[in-house]
């Protein structure tokens, strides 16, 4: 029970890595709260499955994080709820893998309000509240690998998956003197819905001759390192990025 009674928020949690997180902290002994954009169904199942499975109190809750006005009033709802915020994970985010040459400034702009300007003012509001709160917080950003090696498939949301490491390095210098500690996680392939996308534009066969491990990860492979960097220990570890990649990129 290493996260007993800590209130965590993770975002684009009612699937994939964000629901498997979920299920993590929960059976850490967290509170949870379940931040969904449209996927309510699936916020209120992961809930459920919570509530079916741990001892412990979950929550769903609707937030659009390309939006300010929807940030600032999900984090009220959060801190009007349980009068405090322990953990942030942002995790939601959006893929399109396509060819340079097809990318408008459509298509340009979603990925970075959805993927970089939701993680900015997420954590921000975070951070305002863990600062009035003066005991400290933990910040987990979702990057990418493709946000340190590039990614000619989807070179837009590299770039905002490259910006998140900037921020986390950022937040991570801001937050020390009040202890909160900020780190990103770096996942390559994951077998999640994000991974059946990608199986649409490319073969699973030369996907896996990419990863030195020889396999795709798993949501658990993700979601014990979101564990590790919210629990103890880790109270020496912040301003990180933590690869698990199966070694496509080794830094």
């Amino acid at each position: 029970m290493r996260l007993k009674d800590k209130v965590c928020f993770i975002t684009g949690a009612s699937r994939g890595i964000g629901k498997g997180i979920v299920l993590a902290f929960a059976k850490e002994g967290a509170k949870v709260v379940i931040g969904y954009h449209s996927n309510e169904i699936g916020a209120e199942k992961a809930k459920n499955e919570v509530g079916n499975m741990y001892d412990t109190e979950s929550s769903i809750l609707k937030i659009d994080i390309s939006n300010v006005k929807s940030i600032k009033s999900a984090f009220n709802n959060i801190v009007n709820k349980y009068n405090k915020l322990d953990v942030l994970v942002n995790n939601a985010g959006f893929l399109k893998q396509q060819k340079l040459s097809t990318i408008t400034e459509a298509d340009w702009d979603k990925s970075i309000n959805i993927n970089l300007k939701g993680t900015f003012f997420c954590s921000k509001a975070a951070f305002v509240t863990m600062q009035k709160q003066n005991s400290g917080g933990i910040i987990i950003n979702m990057t990418s690998v493709g946000g340190q090696i590039g990614g000619s498939r989807a070179p837009h949301y590299s770039a905002a998956k490259a910006g998140i490491i900037s921020l986390t390095k950022t937040f991570a210098r801001l937050g020390a003197g009040y202890n909160i500690r900020v780190n990103a996680i770096a996942p390559g392939y994951v077998n999640t819905d994000m991974y059946k996308y990608i199986l649409t534009k490319r073969s699973e066969e030369k996907i896996l001759a990419e990863i030195p491990l020889g396999r795709v990860a798993e949501i658990e492979d993700i979601s014990k390192v979101a564990v590790f960097l919210t629990s103890s220990d880790s109270s020496y570890i912040t301003g990180q990025v933590i690869n698990v990649n199966g070694g496509v990129f080794i830094g």
